[in-house]
């Protein structure tokens, strides 16, 4: 049987937790899938362990995309999605774990949305944290903004619009989903869906680089004049959360 959705796990390092991930994918879930691996220039034994991966189950197949620009969610996002051959992709930070039944309900909740996240227990939106006040139910809140730790999209919209690579780090979710809203595209949380957030792995990789404030810097005034007005201001209340 061919697979049904298609997973794309970018990955920089961090190889327990992307074992963990593909575990929580294994054990898990039934949905047959394609996993798709991209690689962002990591140093310990990502591609080894993921060449060395076979199919079985409900894991159809394993594709490793090796990615060696300095770019990069945005750009590994678009490479991944580019490679899916299903309509329904989802895609991981590979620092988190897929709780029982997640991604069936997230398919669900992708007959009423365009884009989907989980709740989870680490993130930077109020709505998305887990428990919620409607945590459980078989909901999906539809929502303008979601944070894309994990999400669920349809490929024919990333085909319509896919993901700004001029943000090398932070604010491109922001920005896609303000692009989808821009063209009437349905944005969800599914209150029945929830990952396990080890707690920004990808962001402490960045940070342990001494590169954060500076692609912080850099991402939110490609942001700001992006998006005008609107942009700015979104930046000026991030940054008063953020002091």
């Amino acid at each position: 049987m061919s697979s049904k959705i298609s997973v794309v796990i970018t990955t920089h390092n961090n190889l327990k937790y992307t074992q963990g991930l593909y575990n929580s994918l294994i054990k898990n879930t039934n949905i047959n899938m394609e996993v798709i691996f991209v690689d962002d220039r990591s140093t310990d034994d990502t591609r080894e362990w993921v060449n060395s991966l076979k199919p079985s189950k409900h894991i159809k197949d394993i594709i490793l995309v090796e990615k060696e620009t300095t770019r990069c969610f945005s750009e590994s996002v678009n490479l991944g999605i580019n490679k899916a051959k299903n309509e329904l992709v989802l895609v991981c930070n590979n620092d988190i774990l897929i709780m029982h039944n997640s991604i069936e309900n997230l398919i669900t909740s992708m007959s009423v949305v365009d884009l989907v996240a989980p709740t989870t227990n680490f993130v930077g939106l109020t709505n998305q944290f887990f428990p919620g006040p409607e945590c459980c139910k078989p909901t999906t809140l539809l929502v303008n903004e979601v944070c894309f730790i994990c999400f669920m999209v349809k490929k024919s919209v990333w085909n319509i619009v896919k993901m700004d690579e001029g943000y090398e780090f932070l604010f491109e979710d922001t920005d896609y989903c303000w692009e989808l809203n821009k063209i009437g595209k349905r944005l969800g949380i599914c209150l029945a869906s929830f990952v396990y957030h080890e707690g920004s792995q990808t962001v402490n990789n960045v940070t342990e680089k001494g590169k954060y404030n500076e692609l912080y810097v850099k991402s939110a005034k490609y942001f700001a004049e992006k998006w005008g007005k609107a942009g700015y201001e979104r930046v000026k209340s991030v940054l008063e959360v953020k002091n």
